[in-house]
């Protein structure tokens, strides 16, 4: 389902994020735009999320092959479809999980929440690979070597790449930010990955 980017962006233009900050956070919180926090010396100020709108969705998902039949998207006669992993007693994903969840529907995707202890969550599905979507977040240490999490040699079993990303670009530019002290290089670098990512 999420093969192609026109969903992938898609979906990101039917999710509201500040009913998510409202609804989770109380209003506390930024719409993240990338892998660094705006209080990061690595964060990408330049770098824009892709704002809310089911229209630009709903033409996306078209050009993209799907139709919507009766209030469900559809393609080739199968209903968009998918269930997003969350981890027992994370209140805050939960919600964030039910407010995507409405949101999706609302441009006719069905999204189920399967709720997992933490432990067979992270390695009977996240470990193995055996998931659709999940909802899930990292803390960096204040340097921002994000490698473990986005190069593409760190997609083995236990590793986090688990979503297996990839991308020659950002595997160049975080092995380049591994080897120089120059915090202004360091800082294009990950400003660039940033805006990659």
């Amino acid at each position: 389902l999420f093969s192609d980017v026109k969903v992938r962006r898609a979906l990101s233009h039917a999710i509201n994020k500040k009913d998510i900050i409202a609804g989770v956070l109380l209003g506390y919180g930024t719409i993240c735009t990338g892998p660094f926090p705006p209080e990061s010396w690595a964060f990408n100020p330049d770098v824009k999320g892709p704002e809310y709108n089911k229209d630009k969705s709903l033409l996306l998902l078209k050009e993209a092959g799907w139709q919507m039949q009766n209030g469900i998207l559809k393609k080739d006669g199968k209903p968009f479809a998918f269930t997003v992993l969350v981890n027992q007693g994370n209140e805050a994903r939960l919600k964030t999980a039910q407010i995507i969840k409405e949101q999706l529907k609302e441009i006719g995707v069905e999204m189920n929440i399967k709720v997992l202890e933490w432990q067979a969550m992270l390695h009977e599905f996240i470990d193995k690979k055996r998931f659709e979507a999940v909802i899930l977040g990292w803390a960096l240490s204040r340097d921002p070597d994000s490698y473990d999490i986005w190069h593409s040699s760190k997609t083995k079993e236990g590793e986090f790449n688990f979503v297996s990303y990839k991308n020659a670009d950002v595997d160049r530019l975080l092995l380049e930010g591994r080897r120089t002290f120059d915090l202004q290089k360091r800082k294009q670098i990950y400003n660039r990955i940033h805006q990659i990512l």
